[in-house]
């Protein structure tokens, strides 16, 4: 066993017994969120970032029960043709005080509250329900859809995505679940288990953000992986730096060779596509085509390529 411990020291942190109480069960979720089996003293800035992390968690889960939350999708493009071939699902919460949040600011939160289970069931279920109305409307897309590592910690966690997908009149084959790379380090039989789970269901499955952890190449050959996503931080720079191109290139050559699909994420310029296209890179998204889009404007925008 081990344990996180949260100080507060009378009286610089409070007179009264509740109080330093209070104050120490700040100090000791802020252990926990370092690492656990550690202890942190008590601060006044530390008790006002707990303060707003609770209070936007509050509004988080009211937007989850009031049903507040949004899904856009940002077209996947073939690089040979420019075809629309899928869409990735992307979380929006715009709260009524705070406006536009961010997902790297409300996503962590609900995945330390556990509300990621909750977000993460909503997103999947809306996805494949808007992906079986795009089927039924003659647009043959395939829907990415990211899962978080807390979600794997579920035992029926294959089950039930697949029964969500089912529900929604969606066929397994038409979604792709991402996985970041981070997120294969933890448990690796548990995971692998689930995503081969997954693949016999018919599921596509992709690592997103690769080359941005630290799990070993080997993981590649043993991981059932049908897609590599090249994170936006090596796209960006591509045409200036060396080292983010020669990684690029790497990446794309390592994924052909695996016989694995290479997704180029956050595609801003033309130089970017050639970069891409003459490597051989096979699909991707961004702003040189599109930022991520309503169900409604992301039918119009794949009307208006045909």
């Amino acid at each position: 066993m081990t344990s996180s411990i949260g100080i507060s020291v009378y009286p610089d942190d409070g007179d009264a017994p509740e109080e330093l109480l209070k104050h120490a069960d700040v100090a000791m979720y802020r252990s926990k969120e370092l690492g656990r089996n550690t202890f942190q003293f008590f601060d006044a800035d530390l008790a006002a970032h707990r303060l707003e992390q609770h209070t936007l968690e509050t509004a988080l889960r009211a937007a989850v029960k009031e049903n507040a939350l949004r899904l856009h999708y940002q077209p996947v493009i073939r690089l040979s043709d420019n075809a629309v071939v899928g869409a990735e699902a992307l979380l929006r919460w715009s709260d009524p005080e705070r406006g536009d949040v961010a997902p790297q600011v409300f996503i962590p939160l609900a995945e330390e509250s556990g509300l990621i289970h909750v977000l993460g069931e909503w997103v999947l279920r809306t996805a494949a329900l808007q992906c079986a109305e795009w089927h039924r409307a003659g647009l043959a897309l395939t829907v990415s859809v990211n899962l978080s590592g807390r979600q794997f910690y579920r035992e029926d966690v294959a089950q039930r995505i697949t029964q969500i997908v089912r529900e929604a009149g969606c066929r397994p084959d038409w979604i792709e679940l991402e996985v970041t790379e981070s997120s294969l380090l933890h448990d690796l039989d548990a995971i692998k288990k689930v995503l081969e789970q997954l693949r016999e269901e018919g599921f596509g499955v992709a690592i997103d953000d690769f080359g941005t952890g630290y799990s070993s190449l080997s993981h590649l050959k043993h991981f059932p992986i049908d897609t590599l996503k090249i994170d936006i931080s090596f796209i960006a720079d591509i045409e200036t730096d060396p080292g983010d191109a020669a990684i690029t290139e790497a990446i794309i050559a390592l994924a052909r060779g695996l016989g694995l699909r290479v997704v180029a994420e956050g595609v801003a310029t033309q130089e970017q596509f050639d970069f891409l296209g003459a490597r051989g890179c096979h699909c991707f998204q961004g702003y040189l085509v599109s930022p991520a889009l309503s169900a409604t404007d992301f039918a119009a925008f794949n009307g208006a390529r045909h």
